[in-house]
């Protein structure tokens, strides 16, 4: 029995913006195989990520919501599914966008008017790449990653940050969004945009305000001082005009303590 490859599509609030190719997509890609789903909440899409059968049909997602949604929803996805073909849609090919996806781990990415052609094709690429066994291989897993020393790792719903030699220190939710959100970026890096939406849940400009820098400013330093405090140095580093990675060894967390970053406990 032939298989119809399965595609989420995230877009945005409003038919036109930003992606004029999203409605266009949504209605034409089921006409050349494809069955599509598409929604504006990202709680929906991860939902029907994490609800599907051990061995799905093949699967992919674009991303084609507001800039900031995507790089945010894009980091928790290359997380917990290291294999999930996506594909990032860049309006106007925006340089700096471009690079932002592109280290937060697309696959692909195209412009906001591309051809449902061109998009069929990059999604045929994605899964046959992935491969059927591959095409969604599941959250990662406290069995997966066993307790071990040596790794920074967050504990009691995300209020607890414990060191590497377990001393448990009590952090505030801003300070846990952000270590969260950083420790489950790819590469443990994460773009200010990202790490804003993590603790504010607003979405900002892929460049930032000062305001919302100096609120990211703030959050780490009250982090970096309580560390200090006990002694260690926080492994945190900015990377210029970008955002901040976490330059330690450190646990992914838990799904928990994830639903909550995202606003969903």
């Amino acid at each position: 029995m032939a298989f119809s490859p399965r595609v989420m599509l995230l877009k945005g609030p409003v038919p036109d913006h930003p992606s004029k190719g999203a409605g266009a997509w949504e209605a034409m890609l089921p006409k050349l195989g494809f069955n599509v789903q598409a929604t504006p909440d990202p709680g929906f899409l991860y939902t029907c990520l994490a609800d599907l059968e051990p061995s799905p049909p093949p699967v992919a997602v674009i991303l084609a919501a507001q800039a900031g949604v995507n790089l945010a929803v894009l980091s928790y996805l290359r997380a917990l599914y290291p294999a999930l073909p996506i594909l990032v849609v860049v309006p106007q090919y925006h340089e700096q966008l471009l690079a932002q996806v592109v280290v937060a781990g697309a696959d692909m990415y195209c412009n906001d008017t591309a051809e449902t052609s061109l998009v069929s094709t990059m999604l045929a690429r994605m899964i046959t790449r992935a491969g059927l066994s591959r095409a969604l291989a599941g959250p990662l897993s406290r069995d997966g990653c066993p307790e071990q020393q040596g790794v920074w790792r967050l504990e009691g719903r995300g209020a607890t940050l414990v060191t590497p030699d377990g001393t448990r220190l009590q952090i505030s939710p801003n300070e846990r969004a952000f270590l969260a959100t950083l420790f489950n970026a790819v590469n443990h890096k994460a773009a200010h945009a990202d790490l804003a939406y993590a603790i504010t849940r607003h979405v900002c400009d892929p460049v930032p305000s000062a305001a919302v820098l100096g609120h990211l400013g703030v959050v780490t330093s009250r982090l970096r001082r309580k560390l200090e405090r006990q002694g260690f140095d926080l492994p945190v580093r900015s990377v210029h005009k970008w955002g901040y990675v976490f330059t330690a060894a450190c646990r992914v967390p838990d799904p928990v303590i994830m639903d909550l970053v995202q606003g969903r406990g």
